[in-house]
């Protein structure tokens, strides 16, 4: 049976805190991203630092629920699907962190920067795997 604590509840309300935020972030984002004003900063670390905050709670969510000693999940969580899981949470959180040093050297290119997700999360992936060889 899955039950839940206080604790999980509170990072699910901290994890939904950055789901309601997203509107806001990604409006003002949006709003200053024409041409003219492609090269303002904070918009876009607001929007960065949203989604950052995002993948982090659920990084957190994740450890929180894969722990078999806190027992909220009914077991059918293997280590390797919350392993998976926390890693592509972490990733997919530092690329788009990377973002922001990037729009000090050139704005535009700031924005391709989450294309490198699926390349960074296939290297990790290959370097989990031939770690177990």
């Amino acid at each position: 049976m899955v039950d839940y604590t206080p604790k999980l509840l509170w990072l699910n309300l901290f994890f939904l805190l950055s789901v309601v935020l997203m509107p806001f972030s990604t409006g003002i984002f949006g709003e200053y991203s024409t041409p003219s004003t492609i090269h303002y900063i904070t918009p876009l670390a607001f929007y960065v630092l949203n989604l950052c905050y995002s993948g982090f709670m659920l990084f957190f969510l994740w450890r929180y629920v894969g722990d078999p000693a806190n027992k909220v999940s009914d077991g059918s969580l293997t280590p390797e699907i919350t392993r998976a899981a926390k890693i592509r949470a972490v990733v997919i959180s530092s690329v788009f962190a990377l973002m922001i040093p990037v729009a000090f050297i050139n704005a535009w290119a700031a924005r391709y920067v989450p294309l490198l997700i699926p390349l960074v999360l296939r290297l990790v992936s290959r370097g989990k795997r031939k770690g177990k060889e």
